[in-house]
């Protein structure tokens, strides 16, 4: 199998891709039988291997080596306004839906208590309510 990242050892690169795949350190070193301290120190070497500074530019780096393919983030103010205004709008838009849904709960709720004080009044009364 071709290596992603020959510049790290072996289990310094499988340490790397683990942490990339979306494993918590602590998951890797109860993986690997390791102290999380040892997981820790491997991705700080290949952050200093590499030229990084977090585990985000690893998991582009890997996504870049992994399809080929180069990937950047540098849009013009245009295109960086207009996807900025897409995700307001996405924003907004969940809120309401969000807000609606809780509305929707607390209607059910409040039909449901009403529903409740009706029949114990009926019961109380001795009057007979079908359902």
């Amino acid at each position: 199998m071709e290596r992603i990242f020959p510049e790290l050892t072996a289990e310094c690169e499988r340490t790397a891709i683990m942490y990339c795949s979306g494993l918590e350190k602590k998951e890797i070193a109860d993986i690997k039988c390791r102290a999380t301290s040892t997981i820790v120190n491997q991705l700080r070497t290949a952050y200093e291997k590499l030229g990084i500074r977090n585990g985000r530019q690893l998991a582009i780096i890997l996504a870049e080596r992994l399809s080929g393919l180069h990937i950047t983030f540098d849009f013009s103010s245009t295109t960086r306004t207009v996807i900025a205004g897409c995700l307001l709008i996405l924003l907004v838009v969940n809120h309401n839906i969000d807000m609606r849904r809780q509305n929707l709960r607390r209607s059910r709720h409040n039909n449901i208590e009403l529903i409740c004080r009706v029949k114990a009044r009926a019961r109380g009364r001795n009057i007979l309510l079908s359902a």
